[in-house]
């Protein structure tokens, strides 16, 4: 299945599992036509796209913060998903975030997984179209946070 793959380490370094982690994500490549796209890397995350060419996945940045967009968001132009994203950074910045997030995805049609990763906080945000129709899995233990369009990607950490 294509999609996004997120590492997080919250106790130490990822330098030490990295190449561990980029067999798991290598093992996810159905064929020698899947692309294996390395999104951003940190002392303590890394983040992954598998998936075949044709499969949409955009990268936008606002304020420096980095956001991926995964599927299609369908009744939005690209230049209007960048004014929709500014809005949205500044809606995860507010205090009455649950409300304005709600309002936020009510506006759009489409299938889609959104990552966003703010390097300067260290903090990742996931969020998934209003019917989840891109679904991902998660774990999450005292050292480390999984998450992934992809089961094994989970399975194996």
């Amino acid at each position: 299945m294509p999609g996004l793959s997120l590492r997080v380490n919250f106790r130490k370094q990822l330098n030490l599992e990295y190449q561990q982690i980029e067999v798991i994500v290598e093992s996810l490549r159905v064929d020698s036509t899947t692309l294996k796209k390395e999104l951003f890397k940190d002392e303590n995350s890394v983040a992954f796209f598998t998936g075949y060419s044709e499969y949409p996945i955009t990268k936008y940045t606002i304020k420096e913060i980095e956001i991926f967009l995964e599927g299609k968001i369908y009744n939005r132009s690209n230049l209007e998903l960048k004014k929709d994203f500014e809005d949205l950074i500044s809606i995860l910045e507010s205090k009455n975030i649950n409300t304005l997030l709600k309002e936020w995805l009510l506006r759009f049609d489409g299938d889609f997984l959104i990552l966003i990763y703010d390097a300067s906080n260290m903090q990742y945000k996931i969020i998934n179209d209003q019917l989840g129709r891109l679904p991902f899995y998660l774990f999450r233990d005292n050292e480390k946070v999984v998450i992934s369009r992809e089961m094994k990607f989970v399975y194996k950490q």
